[in-house]
C-alpha cells in the first residue's frame, strides 16, 4: 500500500501551563496541538460528527488535509479535507 506523508506545516505550539488546549488558538494551532499531544479530536464531515485521532496535518494534491485514525462513527485511517471558514457556503435568512 502506498501512503503519502503529509508536509509539516510547522511544530506543535507549546501547550498552556494548565495543560489545556488554548482556546484562542487558530483551527492550525489546535491541530498541531492535538497531533503533538496525542488527543482525540470531534469533528463534522459530511454531515456526521466523528471523533478521531490526528496523526499528520498539512497539504496534499495542493489542499489543506488531515490524515487521522477515525473512532467514532466507524474506524480506520482516513484523509479529511478541511475547509475554512471562508470555503464554506454562506447562509443567508
Amino acid at each position: 500500500m502506498v501512503r503519502r506523508k503529509l508536509a509539516r506545516l510547522q511544530s506543535p505550539p507549546k501547550a498552556p501551563q494548565s495543560g489545556e488546549m488554548n482556546s484562542d488558538a487558530t483551527p492550525d494551532q489546535r491541530l498541531l496541538t492535538a497531533i503533538g499531544q496525542k488527543r482525540l479530536i470531534g469533528l463534522r464531515f459530511k454531515g456526521s460528527v466523528r471523533v478521531a485521532e490526528p496523526h499528520d496535518y498539512g497539504i496534499r494534491d495542493g489542499r489543506e488535509t488531515l490524515l487521522a485514525y477515525q473512532l467514532e462513527p466507524e474506524t480506520g485511517w482516513r484523509w479529511f479535507e478541511i475547509e475554512t471558514q471562508a470555503q464554506q457556503p454562506q447562509h443567508t435568512s
